[in-house]
């Protein structure tokens, strides 16, 4: 059993590093990460899609043209979760 992380970025590239680089560090329970990016400038693009994660572990990167905003952003997260457990 996994748990879906859904994270919505729109550029805040470094707080967005800080923020995927911390759950790789701290977590151990199986999670796939969902991130939607909502349009982010290039370099926060390239980012997103070089993120590789460990054993056990999943990302699926969605990406948007433009900003939806956060709760379309989420709701395309929560369309693709299989998991019974989700954060946000």
């Amino acid at each position: 059993m996994k748990c879906d992380i859904i994270i919505p970025v729109w550029n805040q590239l470094e707080y967005t590093r800080n923020c995927i680089e911390g759950i790789f560090r701290t977590t151990s329970y199986p999670y796939r990460l969902i991130l939607i990016d909502n349009g982010s400038v290039k370099e926060t693009e390239e980012y997103l899609k070089s993120v590789r994660p460990g054993p056990g572990k999943e990302v699926t990167l969605i990406r948007n043209d433009k900003n939806l905003g956060f709760v379309k952003a989420v709701n395309q997260g929560l369309k693709i979760s299989n998991s019974p457990y989700i954060c946000i």
